[in-house]
This record gives C-alpha cells, sequence and structure tokens, in this order.
C-alpha cells in the first residue's frame, strides 16, 4: 500500500525576503529547468502541524531545497509581486528551526492573486509548498521560483539606476554646485530685500530676519485679525441695511427720531472706513508676512539641496565603485539563488 512511512517535519523558519535584486551586468535571471521528480514515498506530517494548518489538510508536497536563501524580516518579506507572513509560530517546532508561511503571489494567469501555504526548515533551506493535486503543488513551486526570480530583477534594475544616478552626479556635479550655489544667493537676497521693506511697513528695528516659527504666529495673528475686522463688517453692513429698510418702510418717522436714525448712519459709516482701513492694513501685512514665508522656506529648501547634492557629488565615485563591484560579484540579496539538482520532488501525504 505505502512503500515507506516516513515522518517529516515540514516547515518555514524566518522568512526570506523576496526583495533581494540588484542589477549586475553579470547577473542574469537563471533559465530554471525544474526537475519534477514523482515520489512514491508518503509524508506523515507531525500532528502539531497538521493542528496548526486546520481544516487545510494538504494531499501532496512538494519539496525544493534553496541554495544561499538569505533570511531577514524576521518572518515576513513583501515584494511588488509576492506578499509572505509566518503563521503563528507551532509550539516545540520553533526552536527545531520549524515554521508555517502564507505566501501570496500575483497570478498572471489570473485576476486573482495565488495563495497558499508553504513549510520551510531554515536549517537546510528546504521548501515545501502544500497542495490538493500534483498539478497544484507544480504551479506553487513554479510561482513561487518566478516570484523569487521577479523580485531580484528589480534589485538589480534599481541597482542600475542607482549607478547611473550617481554616474550622471559625477558628470554635471562641476556645472550644477555653481549654478545651485547662485540660485541659493538669489534666494537669500530675495529674502533679505522682502523682510527689509516687511520690518520697514511694520515698524520692527530687529535687522535679523526671523525664524519660520516666528513668521507663522505673526500669519496667524494677522489672519486672526482679518477675521474679526470681516465680522465687524458684516455688523456694521447690517446696521446700515436695517436703517435704511425702516426708513423705506413707509412708517411715520417724525423729525426727531429721523435725525437719530441719520447720525447711527453716519457714525455707522465713519466706523466702516476705519474698519475698512484696517482690514487693508493686516491685508497688506499679512501679504507681506506671507511673501517673507514663502522666501524662507525656498532658501532653506535651497540650502538644504545644496548640501546633499554636495555630499552625493563627493561619495559618488565611491559609490559607483561600491555598486559595480556588487553587480561583478554579486552575492547575499543581489545573487538569485539556486536550486539543489533544479530538482522539485512531489510527494503524496499520508491522509488519516
Amino acid at each position: 500500500m505505502k512503500t515507506s512511512m516516513q515522518k517529516i517535519i515540514l516547515c518555514v523558519s524566518i522568512i526570506f525576503p523576496f526583495c533581494l535584486t540588484i542589477y549586475a551586468e553579470q547577473a542574469e535571471q537563471p533559465k530554471r529547468q525544474l526537475q519534477f521528480v514523482n515520489s512514491d514515498e508518503y509524508v506523515i506530517l507531525d500532528p502539531s502541524l497538521k493542528k496548526s494548518i486546520g481544516n487545510e489538510q494538504p494531499k501532496y508536497i512538494a519539496v525544493i531545497k534553496f541554495i544561499n536563501i538569505p533570511l531577514r524580516f524576521g518572518g515576513r518579506s513583501s515584494g511588488e509581486n509576492i506578499n509572505i507572513s509566518m503563521m503563528r509560530p507551532v509550539p516545540g517546532l520553533m526552536d527545531r528551526g520549524i515554521s508555517i508561511n502564507r505566501c501570496i503571489i500575483k497570478d498572471a494567469t489570473s485576476t486573482k492573486p495565488l495563495e497558499f501555504m508553504y513549510l520551510q526548515n531554515s536549517r537546510n533551506n528546504e521548501f515545501s509548498f502544500l497542495a490538493n493535486t500534483e498539478q497544484q503543488a507544480r504551479k506553487y513551486v513554479e510561482a513561487f521560483t518566478k516570484g523569487l526570480d521577479t523580485e531580484t530583477d528589480n534589485r538589480i534594475k534599481d541597482l542600475r539606476n542607482q549607478i547611473e544616478t550617481y554616474q550622471k552626479i559625477i558628470r554635471e556635479g562641476d556645472t550644477v554646485i555653481p549654478k545651485m550655489e547662485a540660485d541659493y544667493r538669489d534666494l537669500e537676497e530675495q529674502k533679505n530685500k522682502a523682510y527689509k521693506e516687511y520690518a520697514k511697513a511694520n515698524y520692527i528695528n530687529d535687522e535679523k530676519v526671523p525664524e519660520i516659527n516666528d513668521i507663522e504666529k505673526v500669519e496667524e495673528e494677522l489672519s486672526h485679525s482679518l477675521r474679526e475686522v470681516d465680522f465687524e463688517l458684516i455688523g456694521l453692513n447690517a446696521k446700515t441695511e436695517s436703517i435704511n429698510k425702516y426708513k423705506l418702510s413707509g412708517t411715520i418717522i417724525d423729525n426727531e427720531t429721523l435725525i437719530k436714525l441719520n447720525q447711527i448712519l453716519i457714525a455707522t459709516d465713519i466706523e466702516r472706513a476705519g474698519a475698512l482701513a484696517r482690514m487693508q492694513a493686516f491685508d497688506a501685512a499679512f501679504k507681506q508676512a506671507n511673501q517673507l514665508h514663502s522666501l524662507i522656506l525656498k532658501s532653506e529648501k535651497a540650502l538644504h539641496d545644496l548640501n546633499i547634492y554636495k555630499n552625493e557629488f563627493k561619495i559618488a565615485p565611491e559609490m559607483v565603485s561600491s555598486f559595480k563591484r556588487e553587480l561583478e560579484n554579486p552575492a547575499g540579496f543581489y545573487q538569485y539563488v539556486g536550486i539543489e539538482d533544479n530538482k522539485v520532488t512531489i510527494k503524496p501525504v499520508q491522509q488519516d
């Protein structure tokens, strides 16, 4: 009935990442020729594993042994195409390098992502994919290895882009830096001029340009004053409108009352003129403060960008050399993982 009964605990220790890619001129995506081998050797899952898996008991397991798999992220990995999370640790198995992972990966043949569980033994880098059919087991392995290679491709492209960026800085730095310095000086002049005009208009004797926090407080106070004047004008306009309506309502008004109403209208017009003058003054001061605020921010950003670019220009040759060494001798996260003998063994799982 069963050729051999071997008790196997299959699992995943800490999830390895898929975002491992770095471009290398000499590192090309391997043309994987996976050799799928069907085995008659039944697998008996450990009871604690079966309990952890729950109702998703597999009928087949595809076993593959990777070479130079990096471990990181403490059990989680996510890339553009792959998302992996470690399921709840199985008591008594973690200390043996065993854990269970759930993987969600984009499926080129479907609008829905492919979702499955796999087990990893961190001590020998053996991965085991849980499936209901042999065909499903093959699909999971192929998707997994393809996803791994795709993420490595992405890292390689990213490294190539970084090299090109630093090479551009090396080529253009001697021209770009003087221009950035000139732009910064120009902004500083504009800022200082704007502050002198602002200080003169607001009777400020301090020659030092205020800090961002201080100018923001001024803007807030002016904005508050503008709102107060606006509310005052609304009240004055309402008073004028109400008196005019009363005068035109046809109500008989004696001379004494009419004189008083006209006096109120005149006083209201005077108040309105004063409020409008205050509003114009507050508005002009706010615009000056806002312009100064904008120039301070632009000047600070220009200086920040200049310092960053200078530093990038300084380290660019070293970075290019370092990245090129990675390209010429890819290792770790920048190396395509190998598969021992390109072999995948599909084994049946003993059913209860």
